[in-house]
């Protein structure tokens, strides 16, 4: 029978010192050696009757070798369940004592878990929720916004030069070093700007189906990391030029891009989308200080695996959202390196918060029933159209249905601490006032 001890190392760290008593390792060895005799080949020898002393100098070694590998595994997994173990993260394991001929296998191995949380007071916690209020400057802007989103470039035919505030229309190539690194056709354009690095600085008073050629030397802490320090060579032809009409915002433009038959009915609708957003701007804002009250008031030790796997996670959420900003393959990994140190501080917040929020739960009793489960990939599956099914079958995975189970329970005792709260509505500061709330949508 396989010896178990168990040591806590600390809040988050168990050691289990496992051995295998030498006769069952004797008798995997005998049975590996036994089936490998059934199956080898070795010159001078009919299959099946290669004697031990052959195996051993031939094979001996490596059969050993995937033997204890085997036993470890087994026996590893048998002692978590057993001693009621569920770690997070990969375990660290060290032979011990490596078993010779008629010897036990002894070997520890180490492995975080998640902590035994004891949550503080979480009834009435007092936090500000900064509710912005919306004023006609601000439906001025969401609509002087919308009116240069439907801005229309109209053809220039009386004219064969560019000027600035023109749209040119042209094909490009950009070289470094004779290499391509850019190319384009029909690229709308704007003509002037003082940013040397815009090609639109380089297009005044160029001939209607003329071609062009300019430096641009980028600087070192450029956005793009492809152009950062690089001096690059363009060629650009014009092939149209255009002037920028925005519609006037009268009834007319309400019809047409907010489907409303006054600017007075826009102008309200737009009010409302305003406030709208302005409250759940709040109520996010509200929320997010309740959890960094939890997390500051319930301090703990989190396993290291759990931070290392959240901050992956940010991560490649962050390269997922660069899109044309992504770096060059070449410089991915040591970019994802440089990332992971600087949102591990983040993760580990992140993973408190969920811990912490776990331990909520218990106490509350809340849970997430099968039928509640069923209910959200319905309308995960409903929101993403075409790719509905195939999200579907993703939610068929267990560890996918148990990753969303977790986090709706999560959100369900947010909204549960967030109930108990003590919240006050307050008016943000000038600075956090001054942005423009919302973005131009229709109507």
């Amino acid at each position: 029978m396989t010896n178990v001890e168990v040591e806590t190392l600390d809040s988050v760290r168990r050691r289990l010192v496992i051995e295998i008593p030498a006769q069952d390792v004797t008798r995997e060895i005998d049975q590996a050696f036994s089936s490998l005799s059934q199956t080898a080949n070795v010159r001078g020898f009919r299959r099946g009757r290669v004697p031990r002393a052959v195996l051993e100098r031939v094979a001996g070694d490596k059969l050993r070798a995937e033997v204890f590998d085997k036993l470890v595994q087994d026996s590893f997994l048998d002692a978590l369940r057993e001693q009621s173990i569920d770690p997070v993260g990969h375990p660290k394991i060290e032979t011990e004592s490596a078993a010779q001929s008629g010897q036990p296998l002894r070997y520890s191995a180490t492995v975080e878990v998640k902590p035994e949380v004891e949550v503080g007071n979480y009834k009435g916690i007092a936090v500000e929720r900064p509710l912005r209020p919306v004023g006609d400057a601000d439906v001025d802007g969401y609509l002087e916004h919308a009116q240069q989103s439907a801005a229309r470039v109209e053809a220039i035919e009386d004219r064969t030069e560019t000027r600035d505030g023109d749209i040119a229309t042209v094909d490009y190539e950009a070289r470094v070093n004779d290499k391509i690194i850019g190319k384009g056709d029909d690229r709308l354009v704007q003509v002037g700007g003082d940013e040397p690095h815009e090609m639109g600085a380089h297009l005044g008073g160029v001939a209607l189906g003329a071609e062009t050629d300019f430096v641009v030397t980028y600087p070192e802490e450029f956005e793009n990391p492809d152009l950062a320090g690089k001096t690059v060579h363009f060629q650009v032809t014009v092939k149209a030029i255009g002037s920028r009409e925005v519609p006037p915002i009268d009834d007319d433009f309400a019809k047409a891009y907010g489907g409303l038959d006054t600017l007075e009915l826009m102008r309200e609708r737009v009010r409302e989308e305003l406030e709208a957003q302005a409250t759940r701007s709040a109520d996010s804002a509200a929320r997010e200080s309740i959890v960094e009250a939890l997390v500051r008031e319930n301090e703990f030790e989190v396993p290291q695996a759990m931070v290392e796997s959240r901050a992956d996670g940010l991560v490649s959420e962050f390269m997922s959202n660069l899109g044309q900003r992504r770096p060059p393959a070449s410089q991915e990994a040591e970019v994802r390196e440089q990332l992971r140190k600087e949102m591990e501080p983040r993760a580990r917040t992140q993973v408190q918060a969920n811990l912490i929020l776990e331990a909520i739960a218990k106490l509350e009793g809340i849970e997430i029933s099968d039928e509640q489960i069923e209910s959200a990939i319905n309308q995960h599956v409903e929101s993403a159209g075409a790719s509905g099914e195939r999200l579907r079958s993703l939610y068929a995975e267990p560890s996918a249905r148990f990753g969303l189970r977790l986090q709706m329970l999560r959100e369900a005792t947010l909204d549960r601490v967030v109930e108990k709260a003590n919240i006050q509505t307050v008016e943000p500061t000038d600075e956090e006032n001054s942005s423009v709330a919302g973005t131009p949508g229709n109507g």
